[in-house]
């Protein structure tokens, strides 16, 4: 099996999501999201695309000395869970709810910039997204589509929203043809034209 780095940045991506939806363990949640979202970072900062928010955005909005502590506040637990060289005595409290969901919001988002559509996955976590985390208020476009179906009702777990809106999500997805169309070198150029 031959794969291209769009590949890996996808299954990583689609796999923490499935669980993540599925309220599995959040640390192989974390490790594929932060895995996934620094190749999809690459691909999208090598192709002139729009910076990420977390990574990109939000550091540069902080000066010196704290965006050292900010980056490596959001760097701590993708490293912690792959390295044991300098702090294998440590215990690391795993970030509360909201770092995770940030990062791979953000990583599926640049994804979809790049490829141009996703998959249904992508879809439920971007409506589950759109409810938990303190997005500020849009235009009302955002509004409307939580007033429908994509809201999450009162006490609602993860997995019971994954299971009520699947059928919605694939047909939202109906435009996904998958990544594997698309040559990174063909991108790469139509980018520099």
């Amino acid at each position: 099996m031959k794969v291209n780095k769009l590949d890996v940045a996808y299954e990583q991506l689609v796999t923490a999501v499935r669980l993540y939806m599925a309220d599995a363990h959040p640390i192989p949640t974390w490790t594929l999201t932060a895995a996934g979202y620094e190749i999809v970072q690459v691909i999208n900062r090598r192709l002139g695309g729009e910076s990420m928010m977390v990574k990109e955005q939000l550091v540069d909005q902080v000066d010196q000395p704290l965006r050292s502590r900010l980056w490596k506040n959001i760097q701590r637990p993708q490293n912690y869970f792959k390295h044991a060289d300098r702090d294998h005595a440590e215990v690391l409290r795993i970030p509360e709810e909201g770092k995770l969901e940030l990062l791979l919001f953000d990583a599926i988002l640049a994804y979809r910039r790049i490829v141009g559509s996703w998959p249904a996955e992508f879809w439920v976590f971007q409506g589950w997204a759109l409810n938990v985390l303190p997005l500020p208020a849009d235009d009302g476009g955002m509004d409307k589509l939580l007033a429908g179906a994509w809201k999450r009702r009162e006490g609602e777990s993860r997995s019971r929203y994954r299971d009520r809106l699947w059928n919605t999500a694939v047909l939202a997805a109906s435009d996904y043809r998958g990544h594997r169309h698309i040559d990174l070198e063909d991108l790469q150029s139509t980018q520099d034209s």
